[in-house]
């Protein structure tokens, strides 16, 4: 289903009106067909849109997998900054330096 992102991520907003993506694409879908487009551009359409919305669901999903290693990879690298601080082979200046890119760019 679909709502505004504020509630689904954070509960703040008190708009809780939410459509099904098949229903939302379905309405569209039907609008087009009988208000919008000549019936061979709708056949040309409903073909080319599932396509589209694959290609782009695949592309988020890879660049939230690609997010999830690089978080991974920023923990791995405070975890090693912390193990060479303790065993004093690094300044506490040079930790924090380090440590405050890292979390700016976790932040990201």
């Amino acid at each position: 289903m679909h709502g505004g992102s504020t509630t689904r991520n954070k509960g703040t907003c008190d708009k809780r009106n939410n459509i099904r993506r098949n229903r939302l694409e379905g309405r569209v879908l039907d609008a087009l067909r009988h208000y919008l487009i000549e019936p061979s551009l709708f056949k040309e359409f409903s073909e080319e849109f599932p396509r589209e919305m694959n290609r782009l669901r695949m592309e988020g999903r890879a660049s939230i997998d690609g997010a999830d290693a690089e978080l991974r990879r920023i923990e791995r690298e405070l975890d090693k900054i912390m193990d060479l601080y303790l065993k004093d082979a690094m300044s506490i200046e040079t930790v924090k330096q380090r440590s405050h890119k890292l979390e700016a760019r976790k932040d990201e």
